[in-house]
């Protein structure tokens, strides 16, 4: 038996045998799918409208910064899909996929407190980590919807705009290196002349 609410419009709690829910299920994805699609149209246009205020109110993008660098990652579980593992190899799962969150958000703080004390702005923080959430793997990205924000704040490529690092002087270099847009650039030595 699984306790669930229910879809219909007084959310009532019932329980119901896991085949009847399967089969419930199977009858209602069309509606799933529909929905599914309207909610990724408005998490696009959310995470297009944050990204716009994060660029234009400083105070804003800090806050948000640090909000996402701080906060651990969630999975976006299908009960369905769930609902066919067994309850050990789901325990599993939830375990691997906490250690994993766990990491990431861990190299997002480090990243973040890096670029901090190195005097970045918020937004420059922000799409810092938007750009680190890109090179995360890929399914980890659409498991926790945290590629819907990343698409939003970093173009398709994974890094914005390539550098010509050719003629470029050790004030632009530190330029470049203080937006955190390449924050493992190990030092250049740069020679007279």
């Amino acid at each position: 038996m699984i306790t669930m609410i229910s879809s219909t419009p007084n959310y009532s709690t019932f329980s119901e045998p896991i085949s009847d829910f399967r089969e419930r299920m199977k009858s209602e994805k069309p509606f799933l799918e529909a929905r599914k699609q309207a909610d990724e149209l408005l998490a696009k246009a959310r995470a297009k409208e944050t990204v716009d205020h994060v660029q234009t109110d400083p105070e804003f993008a800090d806050e948000t910064a640090q909000s996402y660098a701080f906060s651990r990652d969630l999975e976006v579980v299908d009960l369905a899909d769930a609902l066919n593992q067994t309850p050990e190899a789901y325990e599993q799962h939830i375990k691997s996929f906490s250690a994993q969150s766990d990491a990431v958000m861990n190299e997002r703080i480090q990243l973040y407190q890096k670029m901090k004390a190195n005097g970045s702005s918020g937004a420059e923080i922000f799409k810092s980590l938007m750009v680190f959430n890109k090179t995360l793997p890929e399914d980890y990205q659409k498991a926790t919807h945290i590629d819907v924000m990343a698409n939003a704040a970093v173009a398709d490529s994974k890094m914005p705009n390539p550098v010509d690092f050719t003629n470029m002087t050790p004030n632009e270099f530190g330029e470049l290196t203080k937006s955190g847009r390449f924050p493992e650039l190990p030092p250049l030595v740069f020679l007279e002349g």
